[in-house]
């Protein structure tokens, strides 16, 4: 019996962070915003082992990505002219079933931001 109870607990318990994963693990896509340039097509992929990428023209990977539940925060370096900016996208909001809700702010590289933008982006859950 005791063998059992282990086995069930040893089982839920890896199936709990997989579970947890796959809530947030996704592609989702939509516009950036427009504010500053014309809107442009924007991916970001989240995956299970935490890692991401984002595509506004280009694919790269996600800096500082970090999960909390269903809150999600990164940061994105834009290239220019096929150098990398001196400054970062940060990004900051949530993810549910349908969609991506997240936020902008640019800075420095150092975290002090420069601007930000109360207008959310909506990226919608792609089908996988």
């Amino acid at each position: 019996m005791k063998v059992i109870v282990t086995l069930a607990t040893v089982s839920i318990l890896g199936i709990v962070p997989l579970a947890w994963a796959q809530g947030v693990a996704g592609t989702f896509a939509g516009e950036t915003s427009g504010e500053v340039l014309a809107a442009r097509p924007m991916t970001v992929v989240l995956r299970e082992d935490g890692t991401g990428t984002m595509e506004v023209g280009e694919v790269q990977d996600l800096i500082d990505l970090e999960i909390d539940g269903n809150a999600v925060t990164f940061a994105f370096r834009p290239q220019i002219f096929g150098n990398p900016a001196n400054f970062l996208f940060r990004y900051r909001g949530e993810v549910d079933s349908e969609k991506m809700t997240i936020y902008a702010t640019i800075d420095n590289g150092d975290g002090a931001p420069l601007e930000y933008s109360d207008v959310p982006l909506v990226l919608m859950r792609q089908k996988e």
